[in-house]
């Protein structure tokens, strides 16, 4: 799903797109290297489709999370 670029933080992230991959755009990160606040470029509850339109930018630094329980090995399968 196609979403208007919107600077969030992680918490506003998971409570907005719960099950879903989120594509972030110049994310401010930890010295950890976890998200704490970005540009919310695209989100889906498609992986695929997250990856494909990271792709197709042309964007120095993006992350991609997934804001949902955790993955199992099944999810990958699916």
């Amino acid at each position: 799903m196609k979403t208007q670029a919107t600077i969030m933080t992680y918490a506003e992230m998971e409570a907005a797109f719960d099950g879903e991959w989120v594509l972030i755009g110049e994310p401010d990160l930890t010295p950890m290297n976890e998200v704490i606040r970005g540009t919310v470029l695209f989100h889906s509850k498609n992986r695929d489709e997250v990856y494909c339109d990271a792709m197709q930018r042309s964007i120095d630094r993006v992350a991609i999370l997934y804001m949902g329980s955790r993955l199992t090995d099944i999810d990958f399968l699916l």
